[in-house]
């Protein structure tokens, strides 16, 4: 820590955020290191359910391809008084670029970047009056990120150390798709799936299902840990047969199963 600052800290001076901002981010695109396999793009082999799902029996529909800002394309920058930044990111285009730029920064900016519980105790409460989920909680990470980025910076820290620090338990990765032929070839022993099927495919959509499970579970062999991903995008019935039919094939987890705020089907999954 720059001695500076460490006496800064001492006298019990503050570091104050200037200015709070979204940002439009545009990632460089690289090249392609390998030629494309034939046959169907990564984007249709990950076609996966979504809450949409239950009512068109298309894959590709989802409210994702309908909206702005997929992709990690709003950055917020943290700028502190002595030129410090720290930057975060998030989804959703303008949406959470101006919940940030309206009304995230306005309640943090001139507070002491180190007074980290009081800054996010006011984004919380900033946005108390429309819910501090969904796109809000979109918005609110990517200030969280840049706050604690800066201050990492500030303080010469790398932020897991200003966290906790490290811990010597290691935590066994998984490699997300359903090219899983290809995620096993760059050396993933474990893999997530999704889905493709929903309620409208009924017992043909759990048949084939199943059919693909069997297959990665082949490929993967018995010691890989296998799960799979429905994105909010089963009912109760589908929910209840579709595990009972993929358990000879050892899942670690079915994941995300209804929408979080449909507490009742999770009431129904259970008593059934």
């Amino acid at each position: 820590m720059p001695r500076w600052l460490l006496g800064c800290l001492r006298r019990g001076e503050s570091m104050k955020i200037v200015s709070v901002e979204a940002a439009k981010v545009n990632y460089p695109r690289l090249k392609p290191m390998t030629v494309p396999r034939p046959g169907l793009s990564r984007s249709d082999l990950n076609a996966q359910a979504t809450p949409l799902r239950r009512y068109t029996k298309d894959p590709n529909f989802s409210f994702a391809r309908k909206s702005p800002g997929g992709d990690r394309d709003t950055g917020c920058v943290v700028t502190l008084e002595d030129g410090t930044w720290g930057f975060g990111f998030t989804d959703h285009g303008r949406t959470t670029a101006s919940l940030i730029d309206d009304y995230l920064a306005p309640v943090i900016e001139g507070r002491d970047v180190m007074s980290t519980e009081t800054l996010y105790d006011l984004i919380i409460r900033a946005t108390s009056g429309f819910g501090t989920n969904a796109l809000v909680a979109y918005a609110i990470a990517a200030v969280d990120l840049a706050l604690w980025d800066a201050k990492g910076k500030l303080l010469e820290k790398p932020v897991y150390s200003l966290l906790g620090g490290s811990t010597d338990i290691l935590k066994p990765l998984y490699s997300t798709g359903n090219d899983t032929w290809w995620q096993k070839e760059l050396g993933f022993e474990n893999f997530k799936r999704f889905s493709p099927y929903g309620p409208p495919d009924g017992i043909e959509g759990i048949n084939l299902l199943e059919e693909e499970i069997a297959e990665a579970r082949e490929l993967v062999g018995p010691d890989a840990e296998l799960m799979l991903d429905f994105w909010m995008g089963l009912d109760v019935e589908t929910a209840v047969r579709t595990p009972a039919r993929l358990a000879p094939y050892n899942l670690k987890r079915l994941e995300y199963a209804f929408l979080a705020d449909t507490l009742e089907e999770y009431h129904h999954l259970r008593a059934r």
